[in-house]
């Protein structure tokens, strides 16, 4: 379903891709730090679709040198961003993997 909320809570546990359709007036939306126990390796994806541009903000859990900075979306189409991580438990960190932007 649709989603006007600014804060993306993914989960581990549960699923390995997370997804979030938003609506949300252009501003920031803040990908929090995933819920459940991760494993070492583990994969986990984002699916992001979004009606309005929105800057990415993330939770220090996450690194990586091309964190994208925001949303390939416009106001007039839905656009979905992927976005890729795998969990390294000898940092406690997500590495950010994988970026494919405007489907």
């Amino acid at each position: 379903g649709s989603d006007t909320a600014n804060t993306f809570t993914p989960t581990a546990d549960t699923a390995d891709l997370n997804i979030k359709n938003n609506t949300q007036a252009t501003g920031t939306l803040t990908i929090d730090t995933p819920g459940g126990t991760p494993t070492d390796g583990q994969k986990l994806t984002y699916r992001i679709k979004c009606t309005n541009v929105q800057t990415y903000s993330f939770n220090a859990i996450y690194r990586g040198g091309t964190l994208p900075l925001a949303t390939n979306c416009g106001s007039t189409t839905l656009k979905t961003d992927y976005l890729g991580f795998i969990y390294n438990s000898a940092d406690s960190k997500w590495d950010f993997v994988s970026y494919a932007t405007g489907y």
